[in-house]
């Protein structure tokens, strides 16, 4: 599938990934939903579903993939009629593509784009399916995704945590920057995004080769629910808030600043992001304090609030123990 149309956007939760999609998708071309969840949940499955040229497996696979809590948020929602209507391939990346050409389709769009996160650790499978695909790669300052973490219902809860989560998503886009050509990789920060809208806009429309439109800006108008937590939803409804650049500096003690400096200084420079000299002193108390004290406090309300990831949980669970009851047809 060599379609250079379809693009992919990564960057670390909380990082802006909702933002940009939300924006992109207000373009009359560019059909951008949520989070599909696809290859990190159904890729360690996938041989459970037999041969996918057979119908019968085909449509198993389908089926379960539509009824995950996140593609249940999809708006419109996709039936299995639509998928197998806009299938090409009778494959696992098939199966995707036809998802997310049934989406556009639906939405009267022309190319479709894609935001998982966690999809970054699946980019061998997924480059080797659509070899044409770009990506947009958007990364903000370490310190600010920290403190959204903190708060959110999902991902690590101590500033360790959060500077190792931060890295390791840093750590696997530079090997993709390294297997791609560059005229198939786009890179920018989320506070000009906020900043200087129009400017990061205009590249990225360059970058897929669009005539740029000013109704991206006016992403928040449709008051669209985007199934997230309550503060990013209000963020996401809201005309771009440039109090959102920087919190760190007046949010985080100096202390834990430092401290996040000194697990995630070398990216934080890397990708054009200040520290501070001080970073280099002894932080074992704190470290126990944030990793062991603060940090399994922190996960267990996070836990009790979860509800969203504890339903998405079940629902998974629930095709597991399906599908282990399901036996693929073999072709005629």
């Amino acid at each position: 599938m060599k379609d250079s149309s379809m693009f992919f956007i990564f960057g670390s939760p909380r990082s802006g990934t909702s933002l940009l999609s939300r924006m992109l998708n207000k373009h009359t071309s560019l059909a951008v939903p949520y989070e599909s969840h696809y290859f990190n949940t159904f890729g360690k499955w996938q041989e459970l579903y037999g041969d996918l040229s057979v119908d019968d497996n085909r449509r198993r696979l389908i089926e379960d993939v539509l009824s995950t809590d996140v593609m249940q948020d999809w708006s419109p929602s996709l039936e299995l009629s639509d998928v197998e209507e806009a299938l090409n391939e009778p494959s696992f990346p098939g199966v995707f593509e036809g998802i997310m050409r049934a989406y556009a389709s639906k939405t009267g769009k022309r190319r479709w784009g894609e935001k998982t996160p966690h999809h970054v650790h699946y980019w061998q499978t997924i480059n080797q399916a659509f070899p044409g695909a770009k990506i947009i790669h958007i990364v903000r300052d370490g310190r600010d995704v920290a403190l959204s973490l903190l708060n959110a219902r999902f991902g690590p809860k101590s500033l360790y945590g959060c500077a190792r989560y931060w890295s390791a998503h840093l750590e696997r886009i530079e090997a993709v920057k390294k297997e791609l050509d560059p005229t198939r990789f786009h890179q920018l920060h989320y506070e000009t995004l906020v900043t200087d809208p129009e400017s990061v806009l205009r590249g990225v429309c360059d970058f897929l080769a669009e005539p740029y439109q000013e109704s991206m800006l006016e992403f928040y108008k449709d008051q669209a629910d985007y199934k997230t937590d309550a503060q990013n939803q209000r963020n996401l409804n809201s005309p771009l808030l440039a109090a959102n650049v920087n919190k760190w500096q007046q949010n985080m003690s100096r202390r834990d600043s430092l401290f996040f400096d000194r697990l995630a200084g070398d990216d934080l420079v890397r990708y054009g992001y200040q520290v501070s000299p001080e970073s280099r002193g002894n932080f074992l108390l704190l470290e126990i304090r944030d990793r062991f004290m603060l940090g399994p406090l922190r996960k267990g309300l996070a836990m009790i609030r979860n509800l969203k990831g504890h339903r998405d949980g079940f629902i998974k669970l629930m095709i597991y123990f399906r599908l282990k009851r399901f036996t693929p047809r073999v072709p005629d």
